[in-house]
């Protein structure tokens, strides 16, 4: 089994949100942490996530003449990923460790912090990878089932497929396990749009909850996206001058 990671944790966030308007701007006699996630499947990373969890910093060293009063920053990020400093010493260059999430005991170092700045705590996850069949699928004409391998599957695994934003699009249970291969029936596809998928195995565990196992890139086609409309308007189409 390929498994190397900087972090463990779960790949859908219950707390990693983008919503609820622009995060807000940092302190201007101080500086903002911002946390995020992104995962990688097979070396081709997803997009990254804001999440909430528990940092802390504290000051390394002070360039001369900085100003500003405390050298420790701690709590939890919002729902942006984000957590306010104000009226540190600056500049300077502080240690962030996060203190809870799937980036538990992360810690970084940054370069020197000017008042104002935003310091990216970006927890990097790389995942198990898994094999698949068919690894492309024309969503006009799917399989009847997927099968996958790699290691560390028991019972009758959860497979989901994720688009590149780690949203959930579809979801299938495996009818057919051995440890090192699963075969589980294609859920419906036929509305995604072609690109690139994650189908990410997740064994069932106490309670139904799920643990990962890993993960596998699928290419679906055959639902290209519809063409931008003419910018110009009107019909028949106008060259635009």
């Amino acid at each position: 089994m390929i498994y190397f990671t900087l972090a463990v944790g779960s790949f859908l966030l219950t707390t990693a949100f983008q919503c609820g308007g622009p995060p807000p701007s940092p302190p201007p006699n101080g500086f903002q942490i911002h946390t995020q996630i992104r995962e990688e499947i097979n070396g081709v990373p997803l997009a990254p996530v804001n999440v909430s969890t528990s940092v802390d910093s504290d000051l390394v060293f002070a360039v001369p003449n900085a100003t500003g009063t405390f050298t420790r920053c701690f709590g939890m990020t919002d729902r942006n990923g984000r957590l306010q400093c104000p009226d540190r010493v600056l500049p300077g260059s502080y240690q962030i460790t996060e203190r809870s999430g799937p980036c538990l005991g992360q810690t970084l170092i940054s370069d020197i912090i000017f008042p104002g700045d935003t310091f990216l705590s970006l927890c990097r996850i790389i995942i198990t990878r898994l094999e698949i069949t068919p690894q492309e699928i024309n969503v006009n004409y799917p399989p009847a089932t997927l099968q996958l391998t790699g290691q560390g599957m028991t019972g009758m695994p959860v497979v989901k497929i994720v688009n590149i934003f780690g949203t959930v699009v579809a979801t299938t249970t495996a009818t057919q396990c051995n440890g090192s291969w699963l075969s589980a029936p294609c859920p419906d596809i036929s509305f995604l749009l072609s690109g690139d998928y994650g189908a990410m195995v997740y064994n069932v565990g106490p309670g139904g909850s799920l643990q990962r196992v890993g993960g596998a890139w699928l290419y679906v086609y055959g639902n290209d996206p519809p063409p931008p409309p003419d910018p110009c308007g009107g019909y028949p189409p106008m060259v635009c001058q």
